[in-house]
């Protein structure tokens, strides 16, 4: 007869009951702080995510009303052939609001609003340029085409 059926199983009766980790030695019963540890970095790491995302909500806002972001010292918004970014996000909002159509009536406006004769086309490829490699600047140029459109 086994030990376990003959009523002398050692000192540990029910071995059954005792949870075990994936190793020999992991014993979870052994550590039971270690599970709470784990809540508690976890916990942290919530708090801090969630400090962050208030963070980037607010820059986000300070963005989109044109309050945050805007460096005119940063090379991103130098202007191109005169043109700076304030004055193409408003030339831009302008003919959407105007729906000024048609290669003359776009000249005319454009030049109109400050753009050198013939200009217009390298200046808007420049600008969707810096869109597409700075996305504060895509932010701010979006936030002012908004406001001016409107």
């Amino acid at each position: 007869m086994s030990t376990a059926y003959s009523g002398d199983a050692g000192t540990d009766p029910a071995t059954w009951v005792r949870r075990r980790g994936r190793g020999p030695d992991d014993d979870q019963e052994a550590n039971p702080v270690g599970f709470f540890k784990d809540i508690k970095s976890t916990l942290g790491s919530a708090t801090e995510a969630a400090k962050s995302s208030k963070q980037m909500q607010a820059e986000m806002q300070g963005i989109q009303s044109g309050e945050v972001g805007w460096d005119p010292n940063d090379p991103a918004f130098a202007p191109i052939e005169g043109i700076d970014c304030d004055t193409y996000a408003r030339i831009m909002g302008g003919l959407g609001k105007n729906q000024i159509m048609g290669p003359e009536n776009v000249e005319e406006y454009v030049t109109g609003n400050g753009v050198p004769p013939g200009r217009w086309g390298d200046i808007s490829i420049g600008w969707t340029q810096r869109m597409q490699q700075y996305p504060h600047v895509a932010n701010r140029i979006g936030t002012l085409m908004s406001q001016a459109s409107m």
